[in-house]
């Protein structure tokens, strides 16, 4: 009988192509604004097009993690991300072929289903080794320093050689790239190392984790989308914004955390709150405007960083993983509306109240069930 191969998932090199797949599928997602304004401008697209062109795309992709609870669980991981990377690099080429708009959309929604589920399966992995919160966080980090570097640093010098079907291409590459770093994820997680132990004994309680994740991601977003246009001309400012939030992720990556996670958790949203709520009352001097918005930006980072961490090793179905992906699209969706239907400052308002929420829901958890904070986040 042929001996069982287990593979080590709490390896670094698992966790490394692990996170790096996840940037893979995401990258496309992150810089989704860039995205839809080479598009506008190299397709001609008016009126409502680049809404449904972006928003075809975000739905598909949550709509891969949403269904990706049915199987994910069952299935090759290895293959899933073969699999989805070979239909995600040909749905991105064929998109630079056709030129009719509604089969622009068709494969924009293939491709977001594609690099969704590779997306999916990454996160899965990442969330069931023994250190979920700092794999989180580098995955976080390295979000934002990609959105520094595309959106914000190579825009004005590549705005007239880059166009939307050079993204397409690169999007269709690093699909390739995911679907050669598969052979180094476990088949399944039957062929990994066994779990480790899930904390607490009112597993239904994680699940406010994910309202947690999702109030954090509205604020941050909010904040991030509020001031975006403002500071579009600087860009040098936007990508310091950017940075700050990747270093506060960065943060509980080098942090060693062994119990009473609450504690950062809170004490990030309370330096957030406290900020934000200063400069709506007038209160924080316009010097000290962009040092304030960095801290905001790796404040919340932070915070969500431990908090899709927690829920990964606190949640008895691991299919359910994946939902954390929601929690950040949804997140981004809402900030998209607040900012384009309130009136000017209302939107720092709304994330002011997410975040107190935020950490009104934590406080609660932690008070009747402490149990679901000692986790052991060292290596």
């Amino acid at each position: 009988m042929r001996k069982k191969i287990f593979v080590d998932i709490n390896s670094i090199s698992v966790r490394f192509f692990a996170i790096i797949i996840s940037l893979f599928a995401t990258v496309y997602l992150i810089n989704m604004p860039l995205v839809v304004a080479l598009a506008t401008r190299d397709l001609g697209l008016s009126h409502s097009e680049p809404l449904w062109l972006g928003g075809v795309f975000l739905v598909s992709f949550g709509l891969s993690a949403i269904l990706s609870n049915l199987y994910i669980l069952f299935l090759n991981w290895r293959g899933l991300i073969f699999i989805a990377s070979v239909f995600g690099a040909a749905s991105f080429t064929l998109s630079i072929l056709i030129t009719d708009f509604k089969f622009l959309l068709f494969f924009q929604g293939l491709s977001g289903f594609a690099v969704g589920t590779i997306c999916s399966t990454a996160f899965l992995c990442l969330g069931v080794n023994k250190n979920p919160i700092r794999s989180y966080a580098l995955t976080l980090c390295l979000q934002s320093f990609i959105v520094a570097l595309v959106s914000y640093l190579l825009p004005p010098a590549t705005a007239e050689v880059f166009s939307f079907q050079h993204t397409l291409m690169v999007a269709s590459c690093f699909c390739l790239g995911s679907l050669i770093l598969s052979q180094k994820i476990p088949k399944n997680i039957q062929d990994t190392e066994p779990e480790v132990s899930t904390a607490g004994s009112s597993q239904h309680r994680a699940y406010f984790f994910l309202v947690a994740i999702l109030l954090i991601f509205l604020g941050g977003n909010i904040v991030k989308n509020t001031i975006e246009p403002i500071a579009y001309s600087a860009g040098f400012y936007m990508i310091i914004l950017s940075l700050s939030s990747g270093i506060g992720a960065l943060f509980v990556v080098l942090m060693e955390t062994k119990s009473n996670c609450a504690k950062p958790i809170l004490i990030s949203l309370g330096i957030a709150i406290f900020i934000l709520a200063s400069g709506l009352f007038g209160f924080l001097p316009n010097q000290s405007t962009v040092i304030a918005f960095c801290f905001i930006g790796g404040a919340w980072n932070f915070s969500a960083a431990y908090l899709m961490g927690l829920f990964a090793e606190t949640v008895n179905k691991r299919k359910h993983i994946p939902l954390i992906i929601i929690m950040q699209i949804l997140g981004n969706i809402f900030s998209l509306i607040c900012v384009g239907v309130l009136e000017v400052g209302q939107p720092y308002i709304i994330a002011c109240i997410a975040w107190i929420s935020a950490a009104l829901l934590i406080f609660s958890l932690k008070r009747h069930n402490p149990k679901l904070f000692l986790v052991n986040n060292n290596e």
